[in-house]
């Protein structure tokens, strides 16, 4: 998650020396997160970030991710399924394997989707504007 300045992200195998010369593939910038689906999946990345001026950004640690959601049943069911889900869904839609995060919206159905076939059903709230408040509303059907 970018906190402040600019990342710049080149799609494919280049060395940190070649991408000056080259166009980006995004540039992120303060509030744009990256590479949600090492959470989820085994990934291998698909690009190079650089800083091209100084930047903050917060990290989270994947392997610690994993194994906390490892550690509750419920979780791990979950995000199987979604794993799964996500898959199925951009394998359709054919799109290129990229570490850039899938649009929220597409996220969000996503993960209302699994939700609603594992039995939950829930109500968004129309301020909610892209945030993920509406999963503090859970509610068992």
């Amino acid at each position: 998650f970018v906190v402040a300045g600019k990342m710049v992200y080149h799609h494919g195998r280049y060395l940190a020396t070649e991408v000056v010369k080259l166009k980006p593939s995004h540039i992120f910038e303060a509030e744009e997160s990256l590479c949600e689906q090492v959470l989820v999946f085994e990934w291998r990345h698909q690009g190079l970030l650089t800083a091209r001026m100084l930047c903050e950004f917060v990290q989270l640690d994947a392997a610690v991710f994993r194994d906390t959601v490892k550690a509750h049943v419920d979780l791990t069911a979950f995000f199987r399924s979604f794993g799964k889900h996500c898959v199925e869904t951009l394998a359709k839609e054919e799109r290129r394997l990229t570490d850039q995060n899938v649009e929220n919206q597409l996220t969000c159905c996503l993960i209302s989707e699994v939700l609603y076939k594992r039995g939950y059903t829930f109500e968004s709230e129309s301020d909610d504007a892209d945030t993920w408040t509406w999963l503090h509303r859970l509610t068992s059907s």
